[in-house]
């Protein structure tokens, strides 16, 4: 076969320094902004990103030498001249929370198009492809290039490119007599969703049922597993940073972490010469956790702006659809210059609808100085009249060339948090969520088990209101001392609110299977807590998989359990007794994450995390065991913390963890197989029941 006149570049594209934004001028600062990475490619993840995609449209890596000299000279673009940008879905949606089309813009970006959609040629124009290596994008790829529909081709991958692929596209470059048209082939290492400063996703939502499901074949979780974990090999190259990777023993976050650790590894050893990663920069902690060990915070009724945008609206990507006027729209949230979005995510809901009215009186009130220096009548009318901008003076134009679009911005950032309020009030009122909330916040069993009966609340509404009430049940009757008997109340009480639920909602099937499959997990958890007083219950606990057929009939067993307890009047009690002190042994202390996340930094994490370092060599690990682990340099958490759950992210949990992020004054970004809504969260939730039941 001959050879493809390319150089496969396996270089990250973030190599170049960025700032974090600021604000526009008349415009409020963020408030209490995280800590960035020192020593990283930026201080934070998105711009990181953001620097790496405005390299690749820079076209500013085609250097001479590239090409094969046998083939001619490869086509070099010169790095302001103007491009086309072909994506894929993948690309496109790493691109869209990152660039907007003014920064497409002025990166010299004419015109963007899919990947697969028709496409005329524009010759002497060279084009810029950024997808997913897919054997499709490959026949793509190829066909445009044997049609030759532009001057040259700067192939941008967002993951690295399979060998096999390489060969394939090589083939049928060379079949076509197109290869001289290549100016470039890259790996990027950008396939990630980043959506926030320190938040990233994956777009695998529905890693929870795959890795937990009973019908999932092993090479399916084989490749989510490999998906995940190069997914964070990119954002540590991005990042520019080799990071300790540190996990709790036995779930599914030790599966990916010790691939992650594989990848970095062979990243540093097998790529020497490409400057991955700084060997300078200090070296944060990767802590990989498992959704599994707390489905109470990502179920939760929230009262803080963005996590109630994304439980009550149609929020992704950063862009959020609601109802306005009976019509749907859009708005796009850039969170780097959104200055509402930037100070007011984190904060309660009442305190945002504050700000917002607040922001909105000093719009007024600069437009009004404004109007009253120029004699205008309206901002509108000196933003788009020609006429309007003749009849003023020069002093007047330059004063309204320099603050009629910021103001006309500011105006358009809160005319959209205007209606993003308005439809979050409705939704409040009609599914009760203010009150869902202050009943969370202190799940005692009376309250609880009243507003359950309650009709109007949603189904849905209902089931996550009685997971998070069984979570601090469950948790109250693990801190305690009462073994089986205390296991066995909290059980009888998964019981009595399924029951509750099914009475008010005898359709709601997925939020039945849904309390169904949190039952058969706590029966089975309490199965195997008491393994070492029973080993014969060791034994079938070892045996079973959680969902799988150990579920039916651990359902069963306890089920005759919870029917002799309410026969006798004792299940009020017992479970009183379990939740009397809720408060303090749950809600009282911080959730999971954050739990792990201020032992890590304050260094106090312990032994129960096993700890791995990407740079110790097989080699050197050869007495131990390649998967043996390290000990922790002393102050490793002072470098901060990369935060990644198995199962999937929530917008509550981000910001609790960037309030830890401002009080330890240490970086921490948060990502997670995907950014899931509460609504996710219990619908897989629900299709793990059903497929328990099924298999029982």
């Amino acid at each position: 076969m001959a050879s493809l006149p390319i150089s496969l570049t396996n270089a990250s594209l973030s190599s170049v320094a960025a700032g974090g934004g600021s604000s526009a001028p008349g415009q409020p600062a963020p408030v209490a902004p995280v800590p960035g990475f020192i020593g990283a490619a930026s201080p934070t993840l998105r711009g990181a990103t953001k620097q790496a995609l405005l390299k690749m449209l820079s076209l500013d890596a085609a250097v001479s030498g590239d090409a094969d000299p046998r083939a001619g000279p490869a086509p070099v673009a010169v790095p302001t001249q103007w491009k086309v940008l072909v994506l894929d879905a993948v690309g496109r949606d790493v691109i869209s929370p990152v660039l907007s089309v003014a920064d497409l813009r002025d990166a010299g970006v004419t015109v963007h198009m899919s990947l697969h959609a028709p496409r005329q040629a524009i010759p002497d124009v060279p084009a810029v492809y950024f997808v997913d290596p897919t054997p499709a994008a490959i026949v793509r790829i190829a066909e445009d290039m044997a049609a030759a529909l532009y001057d040259a081709f700067y192939l941008n991958f967002t993951s690295p490119l399979p060998r096999a692929l390489l060969e394939d596209l090589a083939q049928r470059l060379v079949a076509s007599q197109s290869a001289p048209l290549v100016a470039r082939v890259c790996d990027a290492y950008l396939p990630f969703r980043v959506l926030e400063d320190h938040l990233f996703s994956l777009a695998s939502p529905n890693a929870l049922v795959t890795l937990a499901s009973p019908r999932s074949a092993e090479h399916e979780i084989t490749q989510l597993v490999d998906h995940l974990a190069a997914g964070l090999l990119g954002v540590c190259i991005t990042l520019g940073v080799v990071p300790y990777v540190r996990f709790p023993k036995g779930n599914a976050a030790e599966m990916l972490a010790r691939r992650v650790e594989a990848k970095l590894r062979d990243a540093i050893h097998h790529n020497a010469q490409s400057a991955l990663f700084d060997p300078d920069a200090p070296r944060p902690t990767l802590l990989v956790l498992d959704r599994a060990a707390d489905f109470a915070t990502p179920l939760a009724h929230s009262w803080l702006y963005a996590p109630l945008v994304h439980d009550a609206l149609d929020f992704k990507l950063n862009r959020i659809t609601c109802p306005v006027d009976g019509a749907k729209r859009v708005f796009d949230i850039d969170a780097s210059a959104d200055f509402f979005w930037r100070a007011c995510a984190g904060t309660p809901f009442p305190d945002a609808t504050d700000r917002v009215n607040a922001e909105l009186a000093a719009y007024k009130r600069d437009a009004a100085e404004l109007l009253s220096a120029t004699g205008a009548t309206s901002i509108e009318e000196m933003d788009s009249s020609a006429a309007a901008a003749g009849a003023l003076n020069a002093k007047q134009l330059k004063s309204a060339i320099t603050q009629v679009p910021a103001l006309t911005a500011r105006k358009r950032t809160l005319d959209a948090h205007m209606h993003v309020a308005t439809a979050l009030m409705a939704a409040i009122q009609a599914r009760k969520l203010d009150v869902l909330y202050e009943t969370e916040q202190k799940p005692a069993r009376g309250p609880v088990l009243d507003l359950l009966r309650d009709k109007s609340l949603a189904a849905d509404d209902a089931a996550r209101l009685a997971l998070v009430y069984l979570v601090s049940v469950v948790s109250a009757a693990a801190a305690g001392s009462g073994g089986a008997e205390a296991n066995a109340a909290a059980l009888a009480e998964c019981d009595e609110v399924a029951r509750i639920v099914a009475a008010v909602h005898p359709d709601a099937k997925d939020a039945l299977n849904a309390l169904a499959y949190f039952r058969a997990q706590t029966a089975l958890h309490a199965t195997t807590t008491s393994a070492g007083a029973n080993p014969s219950a060791a034994a079938n606990a070892s045996a079973a998989t959680p969902g799988s057929r150990a579920a039916g009939d651990l359902l069963n067993r306890f089920g005759r359990l919870t029917e002799s307890l309410a026969q006798a009047g004792t299940l009020g009690g017992a479970v009183e007794t379990l939740v009397g002190g809720v408060k303090s042994l749950v809600l009282g202390r911080a959730p999971y994450a954050v739990r792990r996340v201020e032992a890590v930094l304050d260094g106090t994490s312990g032994d129960d995390l096993v700890t791995l370092d990407p740079r110790v060599s097989r080699a050197n690990r050869a007495g131990a065991g390649s998967g043996a682990a390290t000990q922790t340099p002393r102050g490793a958490g002072t470098a901060g913390c990369i935060v990644f759950v198995v199962g999937g992210a929530s917008y509550l949990e981000f910001h609790q963890l960037m309030d830890v992020a401002r009080s330890r004054k240490r970086p921490v970004m948060y990502g997670g197989s995907d950014v899931l809504s509460p609504a996710a969260v219990l619908a897989q939730l629900a299709e793990l029941g059903s497929l328990a039941a099924a298999s029982s």
